[in-house]
């Protein structure tokens, strides 16, 4: 096993399961095997079901990482249409789950990040205390909200990808897919169409030589496609 991390579920369909979780997979995966990680195979385990996946988008600078699986699991996907603006000293829950598949759970509150030169009022560490295998896992409110994706786990304050900036790169995630599958239906249809014109073009040419034959008294050449 290269690298084991908890995931979360974004979308749940009848042909398929998508899972986001850390960028650290790739980094993984890319170290082993280089640029030919792609053939590496993905395993998600959940509740004593395993199913094969592949790496379908990632971003190193955001960390994040999109796992497709072709089947469901019956999962309840994250509702990510919009996102609640958390005030420090919240309560909250990180989940995850080791590699026996044992889902574990613990609370915290939620810390400003003071570090650096200047106040980031939108960043915040949790003071939850998690391991290595928490990685990718989700952090909730205790309302139930998705607050983020548990990124760098420390057994003093963990660090978090919050949900804005989640929902954010799986937009532009799903606008990519639309855009390649916009330009490459364009250009099917426009093969057809060449095609299509190719042959009414050899079919006008060749009525007009019926036309100008007969016309003429010609005898009219039988003609094969």
């Amino acid at each position: 096993m290269l690298f084991s991390s908890s995931g979360i579920a974004i979308e749940c369909r009848m042909d398929g399961t998508k899972f986001l979780t850390s960028a650290s997979l790739v980094r993984a995966l890319k170290n082993n095997q280089g640029e030919k990680y792609n053939n590496l195979k993905i395993e998600v385990c959940y509740e004593g079901k395993i199913a094969s996946g592949f790496l379908e988008d990632y971003d190193l600078r955001l960390e994040i990482a999109i796992v497709k699986i072709e089947s469901s699991f019956s999962v309840h996907a994250v509702f990510l249409y919009h996102f609640t603006q958390f005030l420090p000293c919240c309560d909250v829950v990180s989940l995850g789950r080791d590699t026996s598949g044992k889902l574990m759970v613990t609370t915290g509150k939620l810390i400003r990040d003071s570090g650096g030169y200047k106040e980031r009022k939108y960043l915040m560490f949790s003071s939850c205390k998690l391991s290595e295998v928490w990685e990718g896992g989700p952090l909730f409110s205790y309302c139930g909200k998705f607050v983020g994706m548990n990124l760098i786990p420390s057994m003093k304050k963990s660090f978090f990808l919050p949900a804005s900036l989640i929902i954010e790169r799986l937009q532009h995630f799903r606008a990519s897919q639309e855009r390649n599958e916009f330009i490459t239906r364009v250009k099917d249809l426009k093969t057809v169409k060449y095609i299509c014109l190719k042959y009414f073009q050899f079919a006008l040419l060749t009525l007009s030589a019926h036309v100008l034959a007969h016309s003429y008294h010609f005898p009219i050449p039988s003609i094969m496609l």
